[in-house]
């Protein structure tokens, strides 16, 4: 007989996408707290000038409520038996580390108005082409032109209409 994708999943493969469902999950619950976790929470944190410590306590009660709730959910579907891990320990570059920490200081820093936009953009830069090179070849750069132009297209029509809407 033939496997049928289409045929009543087993118990197990549903526990495995319980699991996948809930780490989905719990992901971007925990990436909803800080204004650095969403595309959206940067922008709304960058349009409104918004405090960090007064977006915090805005997105808390709700990530606070989800935590609660999968850490419940995951009580009630995961089985109960002891599974064991085999994990070994990856080798680290402790050059690239440093340089990977600074980027994301730089950027955290930034986000967070410590440091200008424009100083973490050209440290990104530098160190970049000096230590990363080939990785500025894996860019799909269309698509990042897209995004830069879609941006200032809807600038442009934002504030034609907001000319339109004054008058």
């Amino acid at each position: 007989m033939t496997n049928n994708p289409f045929k009543k999943p087993t118990s197990l493969f549903i526990k495995k996408v319980y699991i996948i469902i809930l780490q989905t999950i719990a992901a971007n619950l925990g990436s909803t707290l800080t204004p650095m976790g969403d595309p959206q929470n940067i922008y709304l944190y960058a349009y409104y000038q918004i405090n960090f410590t007064d977006f915090l306590l805005m997105t808390l009660p709700i990530t606070v409520m989800g935590g609660g709730i999968i850490l419940m959910t995951t009580i009630i579907l995961m089985p109960k038996k002891e599974v064991q891990l085999n994990i070994t320990t990856p080798k680290v570059d402790l050059k690239k580390l440093a340089i990977y920490v600074i980027i994301l200081l730089s950027a955290l820093f930034s986000i967070l108005r410590i440091v200008p936009l424009l100083y973490t953009f050209i440290i990104t830069i530098v160190l970049g082409l000096i230590f990363t090179r080939h990785l500025f070849k894996r860019v799909d750069w269309y698509l990042l032109l897209t995004f830069i132009f879609f941006n200032y297209y809807w600038k442009s029509i934002s504030n034609v209409f907001d000319s339109i809407f004054f008058i």
